[in-house]
């Protein structure tokens, strides 16, 4: 009975190291992705017109991509430093580690309407 206890315990354990080691691979993901969509958009035709013209500019309010930046930013640094102990609950850095995906995914979605 007892082993069965520690290995539900090293269960949860590696399951938690995992979620942090996702964690910061989305957060040292999270430059790169930002950049990479940037240089992406700053080559298209319609972001030439925006700069040389004024034209068929930027639609989306920039106040949206610094806020999905920063929520990524923060639910990854949530994740990676929380101690274990601190957690409300079990799937609370799951919770962190999926908000900070989702919000760095709708930031390059952002970032790559402007396309």
């Amino acid at each position: 009975m007892n082993e069965t206890a520690m290995s539900l315990h090293d269960q949860h354990i590696e399951r938690d190291r995992a979620l942090r080691h996702r964690a910061v691979l989305v957060l040292a993901l999270l430059f790169p992705t930002v950049i990479a969509c940037l240089l992406f958009v700053g080559v298209s035709e319609r972001a030439s017109r925006c700069v040389t013209y004024g034209e068929e500019c930027f639609s989306v309010p920039g106040t949206w991509m610094y806020t999905c930046f920063f929520v990524s930013l923060a639910a990854g640094v949530v994740a990676v430093i929380w101690p274990r102990a601190w957690l409300p609950c079990r799937t609370a850095r799951a919770w962190a580690v999926g908000v900070q995906i989702a919000a760095q995914a709708v930031l390059a979605l952002l970032i790559l309407s402007f396309a």
